[in-house]
Formats: structure tokens, C-alpha cells, sequence
């Protein structure tokens, strides 16, 4: 399913249990745009579901603003006994959660099947 707000677009398949989204334009943020965390939030309620991987192979650098949406989502999928997982980040990506510490935070995987097989395992993996 593709879904376009503006100018954001977002690609959205269902998996056994899991949701998993590809974000185009997650960085080009204008102030007539509503936050990505409210939108994946909504599509994830639509869905019933609470498991996300978020890939971000089109984000070119993930500023501020977006690292709060993702710990903001992530945490509200924690209180819902749910779970989000990032893949596809650029090696900056990967260095700006790891320089704002975020790393036991954020979990970051190299693909959509690592993500899913690694949800049984606490924390993230290493770097």
C-alpha cells in the first residue's frame, strides 16, 4: 500500500505481526507537514499492529527533530508492548544515533529479515 501526504510518501506492507514501512522523503520536513511519528502512528493503529521496521534507505541525514520522533514512537510503542526497528540507514545515519547515544535506543539492522529474526533478542545488537 502507498501512502502520500504532502510531500511525503510512504510504502506500507503487512507481515506476519509485523508492519513494515519505507519512508521516502523522511527528511525533507516542511512546516505544513505533519511529524512522521504521529503519521506512522496512525498508520499502525489502522493496522492493529504494533511491530514496525521503519526503512530509511532514502533518508539522506537524520537531523534532530526526526531523532525525537523516532524515540517519541518508540517509546510509545513500548507501552504498547510493541517494538520498532530501523534498517537501511547510511553510514552518517548509523553515526548520528551513535553520537547522540541512542544506539541501545534505536535498534538499527542491515535488512528487514535481520530485524525481524532479531526480536527475540533483548536490547539491540552490538556495533
Amino acid at each position: 500500500m502507498l501512502v502520500t501526504s504532502l510531500m511525503r510518501t510512504v510504502e506500507v506492507e503487512r507481515g506476519p505481526g509485523w508492519l513494515f514501512v519505507k519512508v521516502k522523503n523522511a527528511d525533507e520536513e516542511s512546516p505544513d507537514m505533519p511529524p512522521l511519528a504521529d503519521e506512522l502512528w496512525s498508520i499502525l493503529e489502522k493496522h492493529f499492529a504494533y511491530r514496525l521496521v521503519l526503512e530509511l534507505e532514502t533518508t539522506t541525514l537524520i537531523d534532530s527533530r526526526l531523532i525525537a520522533q523516532l524515540v517519541w514512537l518508540n517509546n510509545l510503542l513500548l507501552r504498547h508492548q510493541g517494538v520498532l526497528r530501523l534498517c537501511g540507514l547510511s553510514e552518517e545515519n548509523k553515526e548520528v544515533i551513535k553520537s547522540c547515544r541512542l544506539g541501545g535506543t534505536l535498534c538499527e539492522y542491515a535488512s528487514r529479515m535481520e530485524a525481524v529474526m532479531s526480536f527475540s533478542q533483548q536490547g539491540c545488537p552490538s556495533v
